[in-house]
């Protein structure tokens, strides 16, 4: 796989991820108050770090592929560009 296509898929799961976590939310089944159980707490905070630690490795993959994307240009302008 390559990077565009992890990051692609990247970009999709961690949008699934919200919106699962959104539901959860919504279902009550994650909750602010006294009735929360330390489960309830424990997947909160392990979305939240899974979903901080994916919006990172997202953040990086976008830099590889700028990087490349200037590094091919660099080259094309380099050589003259594509033959027409």
């Amino acid at each position: 796989m390559n990077d565009l296509q992890s990051l692609i898929i990247g970009a999709v799961a961690r949008h699934i991820a919200g919106w699962l976590a959104a539901w959860l939310v919504a279902h009550g089944l994650l909750a602010q108050g006294d009735s929360v159980s330390w489960t309830q707490m424990t997947v909160g905070i392990l979305i939240g770090a899974a979903s901080l630690g994916w919006s990172l490795w997202q953040k990086q993959g976008h830099a590889i592929i700028a990087a490349q994307a200037e590094k091919l240009k660099s080259q094309l302008q380099y050589h003259g560009g594509p033959k027409t």
